[in-house]
């Protein structure tokens, strides 16, 4: 039979293990790896004095800054960023109101 120590002991080592790597998956290399694994290009470019640059889709780099774009424009409503709305249907009618809104500044 296990003990409660031993127990608690087991846990804090899973929990030291599963921090372990997630901090290992977040190293530069580890992701560039995982990308470069999955044969899929990079979005973010490297600093420009990068030692060994690698190579960025600029189309889907200006993609995604016009998302991230968007969606801080529309965190400039209020009601959007702190979903005051209980349901689903109001907050998505108000979204696209605020998505109106911007679109005819």
């Amino acid at each position: 039979m296990v003990g409660k120590n031993q127990k608690i002991r087991q846990s804090a080592y899973l929990e030291a293990e599963e921090i372990q790597k997630f901090m290992l998956w977040w190293m530069p290399w580890a992701i560039r790896g995982y990308i470069d694994s999955q044969e899929a290009s990079y979005t973010i470019p490297p600093k420009s004095d990068a030692a060994n640059p690698w190579p960025v889709d600029w189309y889907t780099y200006k993609e995604r800054h016009l998302v991230e774009c968007s969606f801080q424009k529309l965190k400039w409503f209020r009601r959007v960023f702190t979903r005051y709305d209980k349901l689903d249907t109001s907050f998505l009618a108000f979204v696209y109101i605020a998505a109106i809104a911007i679109l005819l500044k």
